[in-house]
Parts: structure tokens; C-alpha cells; sequence
């Protein structure tokens, strides 16, 4: 034993450790990416360099050994500068998309590949809670959202993007309607009280991100009811006013305090803020129509666009000409006008100033107000709005032409000299934008355009405590950005209150610009599922919803359309929190990047060579542990490439599935292909139990979200699993399992007498007793199974090379063995070919099967039984002559033992519960118990 010094800790250890291996039994962080405590050290990555009292040089912690008297500091500046050099390379030739580029197109970054996975898996609420990790009103946004992620959906390259913000509210829409909704897990109370001024989309995700943290939150909303412009600024048609009200319901059932009819500056006053709270957050909407700037404007019959569609959705009423004029290009000015159709007006007419491909509003709302009658005129702007008798009676405008482009990338309207035209109303609306009316808010410092001014990554005003976000920061935008900054200055709230404020700070990511359609060539052309639109005869005498939901098949579909552009490796990469932890720019200059092409054809295991960073892990884990060789490193240097043997494609080599590569890989390089499922990078939730595949017993953790596996990995750094315990669990996840009893015409209740079990030896071990306390009931003793005598089939010499994969895949007799045939064998049943004789002999005349195949021997019994009662996983041909189909719960979904292959009994911990029932004997016994 030597003693040593890690970062002025004292530390005793064997001369035969290296100093990483030290510091990782000492709880020391030291940043590696290429160590794995069963191989050989290799150095390769560069990350465990670190300083050594009297060494001139940095030294490489996985392979360096401790001796007597070292002296060993982790974390310096040489240490850093140097891990940063290697992180810089390995980002320059990482091609990659750490986040998809929808996420990253969304002001609240909510994950967009996840929670469209989750939709096409059948996981509506995981899709839901996943949602509201950014968006706490999905329903509500999803209806509304201008949904930038769609610009940046890359199946737009091959022909149109998912549609995300259908599929948000979709979900939404079910979790809502649900008997109880879900609502957040809230921190404990940390008895600190916070002011949101403003019920609109901002305040809103504010206050329940706060209230989730365990703050006590009080909303003052100048309004009568909830929801700012989603509630009076958008018309019922687009987003009824229902949804927000269930959706804020929500929010108030999480705790959050809502108080209407208080007005800033009026009602409150920031020093009762700053007196009662602990901090404040001000989410004032842009509630003043901006000015069209033409003389006669104050007229009466002129009338701003928010305040017009403000007076709608408060049902006052509204004088309006049979003929009205819109200006204005945006959705709000399409609100507007389809807002009047609805009204009844004979003529809507809406006056743009550039062309209609100039116009800010989106093309299906311009398009929908066309075919609701809507005239549109392009390139007049007003410049005096005529009176006759007081009250406006038209409206002159100059005609434009286009010029060069602006600051908005669209081109400049130019005036035609001498050229107006005239259009003669009563009723203008102009909805040209939006200011924000602060009132009188003393002492908060506000900009030249009556905006608060606050730091742009704390949210933080002029004065302490009060926060500030949304339109009263930015002016009018739209509801997706006001969301995302009540999220934003939330967590930097909560961190203020804890004592030490966290700045708002963007993700250091890689992400790919490059991506063409050469990029896909296996996928196919699948057209987007287009939403289903009321006949705009019939939607537009009217304020009902004009567009359909999509259906449950419709929405699975779409989602299944996504290509998965984001990394499925993000929360566990290991390059990543590298990444992150030292600041690396990802946005450098790349200079050369590899773009390799690969085949990757292989049924259980995805490569993306790009990903790689060279560290060879696979290589030595396939070599070293496994024994199979079958990947090996090719070239050198920059040009160096890990590929299969021979360099054939995965799935033509020697590989054994058994999956150890995408367990020690460091990135996303490799990883799992699954069959049933769609790939998700999630957060997942764990469980340690056993495999069920073989009577090994071998350790593993389950990955998986509610009630669907996604991963399996071993569970202990020294395990490797077979193809079977790595890869085949999707049948858990099968849409095909039996769920509920199917009780055929046939099934004789008056005849359960003379009954007989065969058991599968892949029950557990309270399967065996509790089936027999049933058996005892029912005065039987007939009770078989269908494993072998073990000594027939198994060397228990063997048993001590377990954990080697030749072991698990070269011996067919191990292989064979059902998960519990140890305890099968320890149960004392009867066995299989026993039990059969019974049926020919007479004494069994009702049979029960669990987990047993219905064999062509037992199918030429049956005319001889009263009835054949079966439990199984799946319905198939060989069921058809059962006249009970009962679900089985496999050994997955239950706690309880089995007796491993060499005696030994092994806790097995449910990990998924899908079915209604405690146990196989339970739905048993409501046969026997006649309870159907």
C-alpha cells in the first residue's frame, strides 16, 4: 500500500492502481471518455490528464500508476487548456445533432422529437407531461402557435414537415378531456410568496413554473378572466375559450392564486409589490393598436384591432357597416376580417401595403379568409380616412410599388406618385400591430417605446425583486415567445429566492446545417396528414372550431413521420457534458468534416460513424470481454475509421448481438435499433431486476417510460447480456397483448370439475404456489409443467463461467432453459407428458394452460375436454379451440422469485404494470369463481 495526495486529500492505496482508478474509488472526479475498469488502459481520448508534483509533463491518470509520496492536483489550468484542445478536435470532425432542430427552432426549447415520439408509441400523457416540461398550455398554444419548429423540420427536405402544433394539442386535447388531468409534482413549500402581474401566456407559464418549485404564487390580472390576447385577442373560431379556461383551471388546482380586475399603477402599486413579496414578475400584454399614422384617424368608425376583437370575445355590441375595411397584413388583421364575416358583414376587405407574398400572416389563414369571401388589396396604404357628418365614411390610399428590401428581409413599399384610391366605409379597423400600456408603474425604468427595460439574461428591472418578461419587455410577439419567457425568468427567479442568481444561458450544442436529401435515401415520400377544415360555407356563419382534431389513427400516422433528427444518446453522452462543463464553442469554423457512408442494415445495433471520436471502446470490449473480435480500427490519424471485420456491413460479420459496444460507447455512435417502438431520446425512468429470457439470472436495468420499455442494459459494470436479454423485450411493448379475458359462447361453467394445470416453468415462484393453493381448492392435484429434469439438460460445472458471453451463447442446453426452471423443478409438479395421459385416461375434463403453447398433441385432446382454459401473452391460431382466453402477466410486471439455474433464489422487482389484475391465480380464480 502506498499513500498519495488527490487535490491535497490524503488517500492509501495499492501500488497497482492507477491514479484514475484512485480517484474514481475516492468519489474524485477526473473527466475521461475511453476507461471501462474491465479493459486494458489505452489513453486514447486525452481527458484524464492530470498534474504531478515534480513532473514536468501532464500525465494520462488511466494508465499512470500511484506510487509512494505523489502528489496529484485534477483540476488546474494546464489540465484544463489541455482537455480543452482535445474536446475542440473531437467537436471539429463530430457531425451530429445534440438537439433536433425543431426543438431548437422553439423559443421554449420544448423537446419536439419526444414528445411526437411519445404520440406515435400510444403515449399520449407521457406526451403531455413531457409538453409541460416547457409548455404549461399546450392546448391552448397548440392552437395558435405560428410554430417556428416547423420551418426547421428537416422533412421539409423530403417533402413537408410533422405537423407539430396539431399533434401538441392533439395530446393535450386528451389529457384535458381526461376524468383527472395531469397536474406536476410540487416541491415542498418554501414559504416564499411571489406577484405575477398579468394572466396572460407569459404570467400563466410563470406562475406554474414557479408553483412547481414550491413557491406560493398570486396572479393580478386587470381582466375579468384568464388567458390575456389568447383569450381577447384571438376568436373563438381558432382557439375556444374553453380550452384556456380548463387549462388555467389546471394551474389554480396546482395551487396558484388568481385575482381579477386589479390594474397595475391602479390597483396595485409596485410598493405594495416590493412590501408584500418576496419577488415579482411583470407580464403585461401589448394591449394598444398601433397607429396608422393618416389624418381623420380618431374618427369614429375607426377602430383598433385588438380593441375590436377585445369587444367581440366580451360580447359588447358593435356598430358595423355593411361594407368594412381591415388594414393590415398580420393574423391579426386575418382574425379581424374573418371575425366580421362571422358578424355578418356583406363585404370584408383587407388593404396590405406590399404583395401577398410580403404579408406576415400565415398562408392558411389568408387562404381560409379567401374562401370565406374575404377581398384582399394589395399594395394601398391609407394615408386620410374621410368624414361626412362626424363619422368616418371611407378611407384614400396611396398606391405603392416594391422597392429594395428592409430590415425585415422583405422588399421596401414605395409611394406612386399621383396614384390613390378610394374605398368608402363607415367601419375601419386598423390592425397594422400592438403597443404595450405600461400605466403607472413608479419607478420601474422603462425604453423610448414604453417597454420595460430589464437584463437580458436575468429578467431583472431597475429594482430589486421585480422581474420582468414577455410583451412588456419585447413588445408584441407571439404567444410561443411569451411562454418561453415566463419559463425563463421563472428558473431565474427560483434561483434569486434561493440566494444566488443563475442567468438565462442557451445549451452548448452540435448541430448539422448541412443535411440534404442525399442525406435519406432509404425514406420514403409519406405526405403530411392534412388537418380536416370545416366547409367555409358552413364555418364562416358561425364561431365554432373550423378545424377537426385529428383522429387517434391520424395522429399516429403524422408522428411516425418524424425522422428522428436529434441524438438518441443526449442525456447520457458523454462528449456532451464535456462539452458543457468546459465551455466549448460548438459554433467554431469546422474546416473539414468526414461524411461517411456506411451501411447500416443491422437488427439490433444503429452506427453512425460520424458520432465516433475514435476511442476504440468497442473495439476492445468486443475483443477483450466478449471474445467475438469483431471490430477492429482501420487507418491512422485523422483518416483512422472503426468499422466491422472485413469491412462488411455489422450484420454480415461474426457479431453475437449482445450489445456491449452501444453499452460502453461514450456518444451516440452506436446505439439500439428497436422493432415495435420509435427511437426516443428521453429522460427514462430505471428499475434493477432480472432477465426473464433464461434461467441464468442475469442482472439488468429496465429503461422505460409509463408503461413501454425503450433499453436494456446489464446493471453492473462487468455484465454482458445475450441478444435475447439485450433486444428481445419488445413484446412487453406489443399492441397485440391480450389485456382482457375473452370468454367464448363455448365455455361450460356448469362443468369445472376434474380439473388439470400445465405451467410454464417461465412463472415465478409464488406462480407455483399460489396456482397450487388454487389447484388445492379446486380438489386437484393434477398440476404439470413443461420443463426437463435440469440434470438431463445442464452441466452445473458451466455455472461457474456465468458471466461469460461464450457461455450464454454457445450452449444451447443453457440457452434452452425457461426463466424459472430451477423453480419449477423445486416445486414438485407433475410433468407435462403426466398430465396429458390424465386427459386421455379421463380425469382431467377441464384443462388450464399458462404460458403454455397449445401443442398438436393437446389440440387432439380437446374434443374430450369440457372446457380448455388458456393463459397467453398473444392470441394466435392455436387459441382458436380454447374456450377461456385470459391475459398473462408476465414475470416483468410482477414482484416475486425464481430459483436460478444453480439453486440460488433471485428477487425479481416489477417493472411495468399493465394489466388490472394482482396476479395469474386472480384472473384464475373469476373463472372458477363463475364471477364473469
Amino acid at each position: 500500500m502506498v499513500k498519495l495526495a488527490i487535490n491535497g486529500k490524503i488517500i492509501e492505496s495499492s501500488k497497482e492502481n492507477t491514479i484514475l482508478q484512485v480517484a474514481i474509488d475516492n468519489n474524485i472526479e477526473i473527466p475521461h471518455m475511453c476507461y471501462d475498469k474491465r479493459l486494458k488502459s489505452y489513453g486514447g481520448c486525452g481527458m484524464c490528464v492530470v498534474e504531478v508534483e515534480g513532473s514536468s509533463k501532464l500525465m494520462r491518470a488511466c494508465s499512470t500508476n500511484v506510487y509512494e509520496g505523489m502528489v496529484i492536483e485534477t483540476h488546474t489550468k494546464r489540465t484544463h487548456d489541455a482537455r480543452k484542445i482535445a474536446l475542440d478536435l473531437y467537436v471539429s470532425d463530430h457531425r451530429g445533432d445534440c438537439l433536433p432542430p425543431c426543438t431548437l427552432g422553439c423559443p421554449a426549447r420544448t423537446d419536439i422529437q419526444g414528445y411526437v415520439g411519445l404520440i406515435a408509441n400510444g403515449q399520449y400523457i407521457e406526451a403531455v407531461k413531457l409538453i409541460k416540461q416547457a409548455i404549461p398550455i399546450p392546448a391552448s398554444i397548440g392552437r395558435v402557435c405560428p410554430h417556428p419548429c416547423e420551418s426547421e423540420c428537416r422533412r421539409d427536405i423530403i417533402e413537408e414537415p410533422i405537423s407539430v402544433a396539431t399533434l401538441k394539442y392533439f395530446a393535450a386535447d386528451i389529457d384535458l378531456f381526461n376524468e383527472k388531468q395531469y397536474i406536476p409534482n410540487i416541491a415542498n413549500d418554501t414559504n416564499k410568496k411571489i406577484a405575477i402581474i398579468g394572466a396572460g401566456p407569459a404570467g400563466l407559464s410563470a406562475a406554474y413554473f414557479l408553483r412547481t418549485k414550491g413557491h406560493n404564487v398570486s396572479i393580478f390580472e386587470a381582466m375579468a378572466k384568464p388567458g390575456g390576447m389568447l383569450r381577447y385577442g384571438i376568436p373563438e373560431y381558432r382557439l375556444p375559450k374553453d380550452i384556456i379556461d380548463r387549462e388555467v383551471a389546471i394551474i389554480e388546482d396546482m395551487g396558484v392564486k388568481i385575482n381579477y380586475n386589479i390594474r397595475l399603477g391602479e390597483d396595485l402599486k409596485v410598493k405594495e409589490i416590493q412590501d408584500n413579496f418576496d419577488a415579482s414578475f411583470i407580464a403585461i400584454g401589448a394591449w394598444k393598436s398601433s397607429s396608422m399614422r393618416c389624418k381623420g384617424e380618431d374618427l369614429n368608425g375607426v377602430i383598433g384591432g385588438i380593441d375590436f376583437l377585445q369587444k367581440v370575445a366580451k360580447k359588447d355590441l358593435i356598430d358595423l357597416d355593411e361594407r368594412v375595411v381591415v388594414v393590415g397584413g398580420g393574423n391579426t388583421a386575418m382574425d379581424v376580417a374573418r371575425t366580421c364575416v362571422r358578424l355578418g358583414v356583406k363585404e370584408v376587405r383587407v388593404l396590405y401595403r406590399r404583395t401577398e407574398s410580403e404579408m406576415p400572416a400565415q398562408v392558411f389563414e389568408i387562404q381560409e379568409a379567401k374562401e370565406e369571401g374575404v377581398i384582399f388589396d394589395f399594395l394601398v396604404a391609407p394615408i386620410e380616412v374621410t368624414e361626412k357628418n362626424g363619422v368616418a365614411s371611407g378611407v384614400i390610399c396611396q398606391k405603392m410599388e416594391l422597392g429594395k428590401p428592409d430590415a425585415s428581409g422583405r422588399r421596401r413599399p414605395i409611394p406612386i406618385e399621383g396614384e390613390t384610391t378610394y374605398f368608402e366605409t363607415s367601419t375601419i379597423i386598423s390592425a397594422i400591430g400592438q403597443k404595450v400600456t405600461l400605466g403607472n408603474i413608479q419607478g420601474i425604468e422603462t425604453t423610448d417605446w414604453g417597454t420595460i427595460v430589464v437584463d437580458e439574461l436575468t429578467y431583472q428591472t431597475n429594482i430589486e425583486g421585480i422581474f420582468s418578461g414577455g410583451d412588456s419587455v419585447t413588445g408584441p410577439k407571439d404567444a410561443i415567445d411569451a411562454i418561453a419567457a415566463g419559463k425563463n425568468a421563472a428558473n431565474v427567479i427560483n434561483s434569486y429566492l434561493n440566494g444566488h442568481i443563475v442567468p438565462r444561458f442557451e445549451q452548448r450544442l452540435i448541430r448539422r446545417d448541412d443535411m440534404t436529401i442525399s442525406d435519406y435515401p432509404d425514406v420514403k415520400s409519406n405526405p403530411r396528414v392534412q388537418n380536416k377544415i370545416i366547409n367555409p360555407e358552413i364555418r364562416k356563419t358561425n364561431f365554432d372550431k373550423v378545424i377537426h382534431n385529428y383522429t387517434e389513427q391520424e395522429a399516429l400516422s403524422e408522428a411516425s413521420r418524424c425522422l428522428e433528427c436529434g441524438c438518441k444518446d443526449v442525456f447520457e453522452c458523454d462528449l456532451l457534458k464535456n462539452i458543457k462543463e468546459h465551455k466549448i464553442d460548438t459554433n467554431f469554423e469546422h474546416g473539414e468534416q468526414h461524411r461517411r457512408v456506411q451501411i447500416d442494415d443491422h437488427p439490433f445495433i444503429q452506427r453512425d460513424s460520424d458520432k465516433c471520436i475514435q476511442c476504440a471502446q468497442c473495439v476492445r470490449v468486443c475483443d477483450e470481454v466478449v471474445g467475438a473480435t469483431v471490430l477492429g480500427i482501420v487507418d491512422r490519424g485523422f483518416e483512422s475509421l472503426i468499422v466491422p471485420e472485413s469491412c462488411l456491413p455489422l450484420s454480415e460479420t461474426s457479431c453475437v448481438s449482445c450489445g456491449a459496444c452501444i453499452d460502453i460507447c461514450p456518444t451516440g455512435a452506436l446505439k439500439e435499433r428497436l422493432i415495435n417502438s420509435k427511437e426516443i431520446p428521453l429522460d427514462f425512468d430505471s428499475t434493477d431486476s432480472v432477465c426473464t429470457h433464461c434461467s441464468l439470472g442475469c442482472l439488468v436495468t429496465y429503461h422505460y417510460k409509463d408503461n413501454r420499455i425503450y433499453r436494456v442494459t446489464p446493471n453492473n459494470d462487468d455484465g454482458v447480456l445475450c441478444v435475447k436479454g439485450k433486444f428481445e423485450f419488445e413484446y412487453i411493448n406489443s399492441d397485440e397483448r391480450i389485456t382482457e379475458p375473452i370468454i367464448k359462447d363455448s365455455f361450460d361453467s356448469s362443468k369445472l370439475d376434474k380439473v388439470g394445470f400445465i405451467l410454464s416453468p417461465s412463472l415465478l415462484n409464488e406462480d407455483f404456489i399460489e396456482i397450487k393453493e388454487l389447484a388445492n381448492k379446486l380438489g386437484t392435484n393434477y398440476i404439470g409443467t413443461t420443463v426437463k429434469n435440469i440434470e438431463e439438460e445442464i452441466d452445473l460445472d458451466k455455472l461457474s463461467r456465468r458471466e461469460r458471453i461464450d457461455l450464454i451463447t454457445s450452449s444451447s442446453s443453457i440457452y434452452k432453459q425457461d426463466l424459472n426452471s430451477g423453480g419449477a423443478n423445486k416445486a414438485n409438479l407433475m410433468t407435462g407428458s403426466e398430465i396429458i395421459s390424465k386427459i386421455k385416461s379421463g380425469d382431467i375434463k377441464n384443462l388450464v394452460l399458462v404460458g403454455v403453447t397449445v401443442s398438436k398433441e393437446l389440440l387432439a385432446l380437446v374434443d374430450g375436454l369440457d372446457n380448455l382454459i388458456v393463459m397467453s401473452l398473444f392470441y394466435d391460431e392455436s387459441l382458436k379451440n380454447a374456450d377461456v382466453i385470459l391475459p398473462l402477466r408476465t414475470s416483468i410486471e410482477r414482484s416475486g422469485n425464481i430459483t436460478r439455474i444453480d439453486g440460488k433464489n433471485v428477487e425479481i422487482t416489477k417493472v411495468l404494470d399493465l394489466l388490472s389484475s394482482k396476479s395469474n391465480k386472480e384472473e384464475l380464480e373469476k373463472v372458477f369463481k363463475l364471477s364473469y
